[in-house]
C-alpha cells in the first residue's frame, strides 16, 4: 500500500466524530499494545478490550492495525520534529551540537523520564516511521521538509562552516547524523547503556564525523 493511500484511509469518519474522550481512550491502548509490541505482533484484540469497544467498531475507526499506528505515529513526527527544530534554536542552528541535544533529550524521555513505551519500542523495532523526524522516511527524501531545513540553516553561520559543495551533500549530511541518531538510541535501549555512557558514546561518534564533515 502506497503512503498516500493508507494516509486516505486513517482514520474514518467515524473515529474522529466520536468524544474526545473515548478517541483518546482507545489510542492510549493502542500506544500501550504498541509499546509492549511490534505492529506485526500487536494484538487487536488487546486494544479493543483494553478500550471497552467491540471489535467490529475498530474497523468501522481504522482499516488495519498499522494505519492506527501510522495514526499514532503522525502525532509523534509531529512532537519529534518540535523538539529537533528546538534543539536547533538552542544551539544557534548548529546542527551537529543540535543532534547531540536532541539525541540526549530523546534517550532521556525513553530511560528516565516519562517512560514512554511507545517511542521507546519504535525505535528498538527501528520503525521508518519515527526516522520521519528529519527529511528521511522510509529510505525517500521528504522534499518539502528537506528545503525548508536547507532554506532555514543557510542563513546560519554555521552552514558555511561545512565542509560541503552543494545542497545535496547537505543532505547526505542529515541521513548520516539521522541514522547515528536512531541507532545509537536503539543501542542503548537494546543493551540497557546507563545514560551518561551513551551520551558519551554518541558524543565521541559526533566529534568523528565533525572532523571530516566541518571546515
Amino acid at each position: 500500500m502506497h503512503n498516500n493511500e493508507r494516509s486516505e484511509k486513517m482514520p474514518t469518519t467515524t473515529f474522529l466524530n466520536l468524544p474526545k474522550e473515548k478517541q483518546t481512550k482507545i489510542l492510549n491502548a493502542a500506544k500501550h499494545e504498541f509499546g509492549k509490541n511490534s505492529v506485526e505482533e500487536a494484538s487487536v484484540k488487546n486494544i479493543v478490550t483494553e478500550a471497552e469497544i467491540p471489535r467490529g467498531s475498530f474497523y468501522a475507526y481504522f482499516h488495519d492495525k498499522e494505519d492506527l499506528y501510522h495514526y499514532i505515529l503522525q502525532e509523534y513526527r509531529t512532537y519529534i520534529r518540535s523538539l529537533f527544530h528546538s534543539c536547533l534554536e538552542q544551539t544557534n542552528s548548529h546542527i551537529f551540537d543540535a543532534f547531540i541535544l536532541f539525541h540526549n533529550e530523546i534517550l532521556k524521555q525513553c530511560q528516565q523520564e516519562k517512560l514512554d513505551h511507545f517511542l521507546t519500542n519504535s525505535f528498538l523495532n527501528m520503525r521508518s516511521g519515527i526516522h520521519a523526524f528529519l527529511p528521511v522516511r522510509k529510505h525517500e527524501v521528504d522534499k518539502e521538509y528537506m528545503s525548508s531545513l536547507i532554506t532555514d540553516l543557510k542563513q546560519t553561520a554555521h552552514f558555511d562552516k561545512l565542509n560541503i559543495q552543494s545542497e545535496e551533500e547537505f543532505q547526505y549530511i542529515l541521513e548520516i547524523l539521522t541514522t547515528l541518531t536512531r541507532s545509537n538510541i536503539a543501542k542503548a535501549l537494546g543493551a540497557n547503556i546507563p545514560y551518561e555512557e551513551a551520551c558519551n558514546l554518541f558524543l565521541n561518534k559526533i566529534n568523528l564525523l565533525k572532523r571530516g564533515m566541518e571546515k
